[in-house]
């Protein structure tokens, strides 16, 4: 809950407030470190996708397990293991697919914030630096190629609806 609450700005700010300035263990932004640069953005964008999903999943769990061919695999003696990694979370997987696809497209538009946080050079940044100078022809080639890769990317969560559910089928 407290993962989907936070603005990804402010957690931005406290990151680097705690783990740049007052420990000395990262660096406050740019890319000039590598790796390391890369460690604070990252987190900073993957708490928001990672706790809607791990809520989402939790309750599509919490609801699969109640079904009735959940009780005859714990009748045939499963182990539990085996009986939420092979029947639960598979039909748990569909909704959370879904989300993922959404995640991403919002991690696109989060990252803007981010790489304004974090002086991180990146595709928001070059957005917001082309509206700023009126170059709008990049504007325009950015939010074309942000629409193809959404189209792409929802083309791809299709595609797995019928890998992961076999009744699910192209037309």
């Amino acid at each position: 809950l407290v993962g989907v609450s936070i603005p990804i700005f402010w957690l931005g700010i406290m990151l680097i407030m705690l783990f740049a300035v007052k420990l000395g263990w990262m660096p406050t932004g740019g890319a000039e470190d590598g790796l390391r640069s890369l460690i604070l953005p990252a987190f900073t964008l993957g708490v928001f996708s990672a706790a809607t999903i791990c809520r989402l999943l939790r309750s599509n769990l919490i609801e699969v397990l109640g079904k009735e061919y959940i009780d005859v695999a714990k009748a045939k003696g499963l182990p539990k293991s085996k009986i939420i990694g092979k029947h639960a979370l598979k039909n748990a997987m569909s909704s959370i697919i879904t989300i993922l696809g959404m995640q991403f497209a919002s991690l696109l538009g989060g990252s803007v914030i981010t790489e304004q946080v974090f002086a991180w050079p990146g595709v928001g940044r070059l957005v917001i630096q082309s509206i700023t100078t009126s170059d709008f022809a990049v504007v325009e080639c950015i939010v074309f190629l942000m629409a193809v890769i959404f189209v792409v990317i929802n083309f791809i969560v299709d595609v797995l609806y019928c890998v992961i559910n076999p009744r699910v089928r192209l037309q």
